[in-house]
């Protein structure tokens, strides 16, 4: 079975689905190309970008734009919940992680299900929408996902 991401962001009514691009907004790091996969470099870019913040902070960052450019396989799902419309949307990652100015990352995604009502998943399911972090692995519930996306 393909892995199963979920994603929070695009503000309360997500432009993913018209553009079938997921973004990232994070500016003060560049493209994880040059960094690679190597979390004590993109925290030490994160930290000189953003010297305010708190190490905890940066560390949450840090992990999760390594999820988003070298976790998800072309293939894998994604889920993305709709604030605005109380509504679940999953698609298929169709593109390797880029990199684009002014600081946006990006994966092309392919949508398979869109504005599916919050309402009718479980609620184990809803429970792993509402973690707080931009991008995570979604494992308990993934299966539910799956299934309607019909694989």
């Amino acid at each position: 079975m393909a892995a199963v991401w979920g994603i929070h962001a695009g503000g309360s009514r997500s432009p993913f689905l018209a553009s079938n691009v997921l973004e990232l907004d994070r500016p003060g790091v560049g493209d994880l190309h040059v960094l690679g996969a190597d979390r004590h470099a993109i925290k030490r870019k994160l930290a000189a970008s953003y010297p305010n913040e708190k190490p905890g902070t940066i560390a949450a960052w840090a992990g999760v734009l390594l999820r988003f450019a070298y976790g998800p396989a072309i293939g894998d799902l994604v889920v993305h919940p709709e604030r605005a419309t109380q509504s679940v949307s999953i698609g298929r990652i169709a593109g390797e992680y880029r990199f684009s100015e002014p600081g946006l990352h990006q994966r092309e995604v392919a949508w398979l299900v869109r504005r599916c009502p919050r309402a009718q998943f479980s609620e184990s399911a809803r429970k792993d929408l509402s973690t707080r972090v931009a991008f995570f692995a979604i494992r308990d519930s993934a299966e539910e996902f799956v299934d309607l996306a019909g694989r």
